[in-house]
């Protein structure tokens, strides 16, 4: 059995393709996490998107107003 989030429709919600470009999640740097995940995995509504990511919070900071994202 495999288990997948349909990650394409996530990142089309309001100014989550923006968050995600600016913290590198193609670059496998920002992950989807927490309850989001599990709720949608059990076919559950999402009420919010939590993120996780391997860089420092300074270089979170920067990335984010490098983008603009407030």
């Amino acid at each position: 059995m495999e288990l997948r989030i349909d990650a394409k429709k996530w990142r089309r919600k309001r100014g989550m393709s923006r968050v995600l470009d600016a913290l590198g999640a193609g670059d496998g740097l920002t992950r989807y996490v927490g309850g989001a995940v599990r709720d949608e995995l059990l076919d559950l509504p999402v009420s919010d998107i939590d993120l996780a990511t391997r860089l420092r919070p300074d270089e979170v900071v920067e990335r984010l107003q490098a983008a603009k994202v407030r």
